[in-house]
């Protein structure tokens, strides 16, 4: 994967070069590549490898979501997505973006309104691979950085602003996203390769299974 074009587009939330590649879309690894400007409908070669390229990585992918991942999604937010089969989290899209020397160094601070839960899972090691990484910044508080080690896992819902920054010029870092819709409620998943040590505000490591690092908004409301 490391030697496959990603696509180039300008992104939503900063007007960077994405500098990613979807995999699935809705369920399916066909509708992720007919998305408008990227490179799968520009060169039938392109589609061509993609597509293989998404059957083996989804074979990982899906089965970690399906067995893992959205039962604790469930589980943690029935609020959201686990008091019934119809407002069960299911995943809609799953993408792989990088960060790398000469390409983009940040992603600024946004909220995945789409998703109603975005879970981040660290595949790599920060301060081995990379400086600086993922942040947070919930209720007005000054952002924070979340140093995740590999295995590590953060969940949040679309109410709490994150963004990334690699703060040295060699570092490489690389993340896996699985975001959705809210209705029905989708999950969203963030798998990276990069490698910050995940602490909740009281300093507690998280691994899979974990808890959220940030409070619901009818958490906040009940004080």
């Amino acid at each position: 994967m490391r030697d496959d074009p990603f696509d180039v587009d300008a992104d939503s939330v900063d007007g960077q070069w994405t500098h990613e590649l979807y995999l699935e879309s809705n369920g399916s690894f066909d509708n992720a590549a007919r998305f408008v400007g990227k490179a799968d409908a520009l060169s039938p070669e392109v589609a061509a490898k993609r597509k293989a390229l998404r059957k083996r990585v989804g074979a990982i992918t899906q089965r970690i979501v399906r067995e893992r991942v959205a039962p604790l999604v469930r589980a943690r937010y029935p609020r959201l997505c686990g008091r019934s089969a119809a407002r069960a989290c299911t995943l809609c899209h799953s993408l792989i973006r990088r960060y790398l020397p000469d390409e983009r160094r940040s992603h600024g601070l946004h909220f995945d309104l789409q998703s109603a839960v975005t879970v981040v899972v660290s595949l790599s090691d920060h301060g081995r691979e990379y400086q600086g990484g993922l942040r947070i910044q919930a209720d007005g508080d000054t952002a924070q950085l979340l140093p995740l080690a590999r295995g590590d896992a953060l969940m949040h819902e679309s109410d709490l602003q994150h963004g990334v920054h690699v703060g040295d010029d060699k570092g490489k870092r690389w993340s896996w996203t699985e975001s959705g819709l809210k209705s029905p409620p989708r999950v969203s998943i963030v798998a990276l390769m990069s490698g910050e040590r995940a602490k909740s505000r009281s300093g507690e490591r998280v691994e899979i299974p974990s808890e959220s690092f940030h409070r619901s908004a009818d958490e906040r409301r009940a004080g």
